[in-house]
């Protein structure tokens, strides 16, 4: 009897465990993405943010690679895209900036190109080297992944062109190059149809010509006089660092060699570019003055790295030009070492704006 007793309370005490062992399995089960979640990182308020959302959007924040400070992002108005916001913040764009790009992408675009076949990733991917108004165009042109993807890494590519790139044939940089770009190739036409404004005019290698722009207000910050003679008395000899240095070093190169260069006009800024292409179309005219003088805040006279050179025997007569002289010979010959070249070479106007 007290054996069988034994035997009741053992299977109870069993029944018991199993039940708060089945108890515990649908608890884990019922909250395994809380659990998750919280191993994450994300505290109490944070879990119940995230558990509002999509099942899709949850389960991309239990496996991102780590947990999201969302406060910070609540601190203004969203539309809780925390994981995007994340993403497209690490572009270097601050928490406003991050929010409205990405709460408007969701808002207007989100659900279009969806149904153009972008997946999820393709379009996080784009979001970091896309606008919205590019984003606009691949909505209203109805754009493929498979249309752009070859053009979308090219730096200045225009997705408004991207049609036409397809109908080119062409490779897509040279696509790119020659439909976007095309008054880079020609001078065919005084009229530009469109005109870029440069980024970044600091840059040493920039290329700056007719179509391409930098600000009427940009001054070099490091511009210095170069320790070279000078054809006028104007003072006109100043110079971004680097070129008046390398300048000087071919000055003194040169003259090793017997040969004397002289400045004859280096950094202008663009109110004086204006004067002298305004002199020019009143002297000339418009088809004339084009080809022989930057238009202002195109001229690589602006960037302080453009410099046009003469020489002594000019200057005393020797010679009339210095196209004629030894110097220019010289120059021709040896300006690439110390990182120059000639901007307008004689014969090659076809592929340049300017004469």
């Amino acid at each position: 009897m007290k054996r069988r007793k034994r035997v009741k309370r053992k299977v109870k005490i069993a029944a018991v465990i199993v039940l708060l062992i089945c108890i515990a399995v649908s608890l884990i089960i019922i909250n395994r993405t809380h659990i998750q979640l919280a191993f994450k990182g994300y505290d109490k308020d944070e879990r119940n943010i995230i558990m509002t959302l999509s099942a899709q959007e949850i389960d991309e924040y239990v496996s991102f690679a780590s947990d999201i400070d969302i406060s910070k992002w609540n601190r203004m108005k969203n539309n809780k895209h925390y994981l995007d916001y994340e993403l497209y913040a690490e572009n270097g764009a601050d928490k406003k900036e991050a929010v409205a790009y990405v709460d408007q992408f969701y808002a207007d675009y989100y659900q279009a190109l969806r149904s153009q076949w972008f997946d999820q990733p393709t379009l996080r991917t784009l979001m970091k080297k896309t606008s919205l108004a590019d984003f606009k165009t691949i909505k209203d042109k109805k754009l493929t992944w498979k249309q752009i993807q070859p053009y979308i890494y090219i730096n200045g590519r225009i997705l408004e062109d991207v049609p036409d790139y397809l109908k080119s044939g062409l490779k897509p940089l040279e696509a790119v190059m020659r439909i976007s770009y095309a008054s880079i190739n020609s001078s065919a036409s005084i009229t530009i149809q469109r005109s870029y404004s440069l980024d970044d005019p600091k840059h040493l290698l920039l290329m700056i010509k007719r179509g391409f722009y930098v600000p009427k207000t940009y001054v070099p910050e490091n511009l210095t006089a170069v320790q070279i003679p000078v054809a006028h008395n104007d003072g006109n000899n100043l110079m971004r660092k680097d070129a008046a240095d390398a300048l000087e070093s071919m000055y003194k190169d040169a003259k090793k060699q017997g040969l004397i260069l002289a400045i004859n006009s280096a950094y202008r800024p663009y109110n004086e570019q204006q004067q002298v292409y305004d002199e020019y179309m009143v002297t000339y005219g418009l088809q004339t003055a084009v080809k022989l003088v930057a238009e202002p805040g195109c001229s690589e006279h602006q960037l302080g790295l453009s410099v046009d050179l003469t020489s002594q025997s000019v200057m005393d007569g020797t010679y009339a030009v210095f196209g004629d002289t030894p110097e220019y010979q010289w120059v021709i010959k040896n300006a690439h070492k110390y990182g120059f070249i000639l901007r307008y070479p004689e014969n090659k106007q076809i592929y340049q704006d300017s004469k």
